[in-house]
């Protein structure tokens, strides 16, 4: 059993580790997994949809519309609406830190919505899945 030595304690406290708790902790964060594993499905599927179906070729705005949706969403669920509590609370950060991240993320997104044309949903949704950030 791992332990952890308390500075004010004589004796050893045992640790709780993740094979000891049950699966109803983990319960929320495997629904979250499984929410965005099949958001990103359902997504790449609607895009590739559009794109070879009805030939759409206005990737940006499709990537635009992504984005604006994408940023509704976070402002809603970073406000108190409808009686609801907020999901998370905002954070101020420099634009410095924040500004390379945003444009290697819409650069990612931009290039998958134009690699559809291409590849199948399978592909895409295994490489969004595989550069999402940890």
């Amino acid at each position: 059993m791992a332990v952890s030595k308390d500075l004010g304690a004589e004796r050893d406290v045992p640790l709780k580790t993740a094979a000891s708790g049950d699966l109803s902790t983990y319960a929320p964060a495997l629904l979250l997994i499984v929410a965005n594993v099949a958001s990103s499905v359902a997504l790449v599927g609607t895009n590739k949809f559009l794109v070879v179906y009805f030939d759409f070729r206005f990737i940006l705005l499709l990537s635009a519309a992504h984005f604006f949706v994408g940023w509704a969403f976070l402002h809603l669920a970073s406000n108190q609406c409808c009686g609801a509590s907020r999901l998370f609370e905002r954070k101020r950060l420099a634009a410095s830190v924040v500004l390379p991240v945003a444009l290697m993320g819409m650069a990612s997104i931009l290039i998958m919505n134009y690699s559809l044309r291409y590849n199948t949903v399978g592909e895409c949704v295994t490489v969004r899945l595989a550069s999402a950030p940890n």
